[in-house]
């Protein structure tokens, strides 16, 4: 299903902060990390929630996302801390 996302999926992502978006497979596991631009993360991914043309995608995405701890309330997304930025020049 993420090898060929929804054609509205990409955008909507880019018009709300989020770009350099990665999703990587291991296992079992999509594990998805991005650069966001935007001033305000939740409110971003609230909108991005609310668009009717990616209510579909997230209906069907919804069971890929499960938070990694069985803890009650735990969080599906985490922020990562990042220790070591290599990038080429571009």
């Amino acid at each position: 299903m993420h090898r060929a996302p929804d054609p509205v999926v990409g955008p909507a992502l880019l018009a709300h902060g989020h770009a350099d978006y990665r999703l990587h497979l291991l296992g079992g596991y999509a594990i998805a990390s991005f650069d966001y631009l935007g001033s305000d993360l939740d409110a971003d991914r609230a909108r991005l929630r609310a668009l009717p043309e990616l209510a579909d995608w997230m209906a069907r995405t919804k069971a890929c996302q499960a938070p990694l701890s069985e803890a009650p309330n735990a969080p599906v997304w985490s922020p990562l801390q990042q220790i070591y930025p290599l990038q080429r020049e571009r």
